[in-house]
């Protein structure tokens, strides 16, 4: 059989979860039948939410250690053991997570699913911790969402909306910038099952 080579657009949560074992794909990968361009390893590396673990207990790893540090938000694999806490202090992380539901996030490491512990009462965050803990998940400190103004279609009408801001920019190490990533949510969420949706990003210079 020849093989069939294809770029990894989709991520291991589509693909596990998508098609199955059973599945040609699935079966055309296992044979050797078939082939990502670009590397399934890679594309399942960048797209896990463990890498947040790292940039969060070892930033120095990195490079850019004052950088992660002030970026990125306090993340754990959510486990038993202990830990560091927020503020440094020595904790058990289940009975951490458990007791500050109001300041956490739960997330699988790929696919959709956040559970954001603020807006969740006490036994959906106790259920879900528990669930967390037999699957792969994260556990990260809440970041404070910016909220804007948005024109909205409604109808023939536009009108605007207060919605959530996701505002991620591609940075270069010497400061220069390749684009931006934007996102729009009427929710803290951005996943698209919870209305969340990538919207273009306009730049406005004003005339010398």
């Amino acid at each position: 059989m020849d093989t069939i080579t294809a770029t990894s657009g989709a991520g291991l949560d589509e693909l596990v979860e998508g098609c199955g074992p059973d599945h040609p794909v699935q079966r055309a990968l296992c044979d050797g039948a078939a082939a990502f361009a670009n590397g399934l390893s890679r594309s399942i590396l960048l797209r896990s939410r463990a890498l947040w673990v790292d940039f969060s207990i070892w930033p120095n790893l990195f490079g850019e250690t004052d950088a992660l540090r002030r970026h990125i938000p306090w993340t754990r694999h959510a486990s038993r053991g202990q830990t560091r806490g927020i503020e440094g202090q020595r904790v058990d992380l289940v009975s951490y997570v458990a007791e500050n539901r109001e300041r956490l996030v739960l997330k699988p490491t790929f696919g959709p699913g956040a559970v954001l512990g603020w807006r969740t009462d006490a036994a959906t965050w106790t259920a879900t911790l528990e669930r967390a803990l037999e699957e792969a998940w994260i556990v990260q400190e809440r970041v404070p969402v910016t909220e804007a103004l948005h024109p909205v279609l409604d109808g023939d009408q536009v009108r605007h909306e207060a919605v959530a801001l996701d505002l991620a920019p591609f940075l270069w190490g010497d400061g220069r910038h390749g684009g931006f990533l934007a996102r729009l949510s009427p929710a803290a969420r951005f996943e698209l099952e919870w209305g969340g949706s990538v919207t273009p990003l306009v730049v406005l210079r004003g005339r010398a």
